[in-house]
């Protein structure tokens, strides 16, 4: 079974424009979701998934896989639709371009999990709020 993870990014952010390669501590935002990725089974398969030609020069920079998307996708999940169809997974795990708090081990739970309950047709990582406040 082939389980991979795809970063759907765009540039296009309304609230942020060029969100996803704004420099945090010195790395662009989708470099530190990529790299907090990589802590996750070697196994996974990670790609960069995009529109964007400074994208995928910038991810490649920093040894990203790439796949080049349309630009008429209205979300990051019907571009990981698109890819769908080249990389021909069974199963794909979505992280978004701005996840950059993404914990690894929870990476690895959700594959663990699609691996023991193969048979459910798509996973969720959810967590439990203790306070109205988070």
């Amino acid at each position: 079974m082939k389980i991979g993870i795809v970063i759907p990014a765009r540039l296009e952010s309304e609230r942020l424009p060029n969100k996803v390669l704004r420099d945090f501590f010195g790395m662009p935002m989708i470099e530190h979701v990529w790299r907090r990725a990589q802590f996750t089974n070697p196994k996974i398969e990670i790609v960069v998934a995009t529109d964007n030609n400074k994208i995928i020069e910038i991810s490649r920079n920093f040894g990203a896989v790439t796949l080049k998307t349309s630009t008429q996708h209205t979300s990051g999940l019907s571009r990981v639709g698109e890819v769908s169809k080249i990389l021909k997974w069974d199963y794909y795990i979505v992280l978004q371009a701005d996840e950059i708090l993404v914990e690894p081990e929870n990476l690895d739970r959700l594959h663990a999990e699609i691996v023991k309950y193969a048979e459910m047709p798509f996973f969720n990582l959810i967590s439990s709020l203790d306070n109205l406040d988070e």
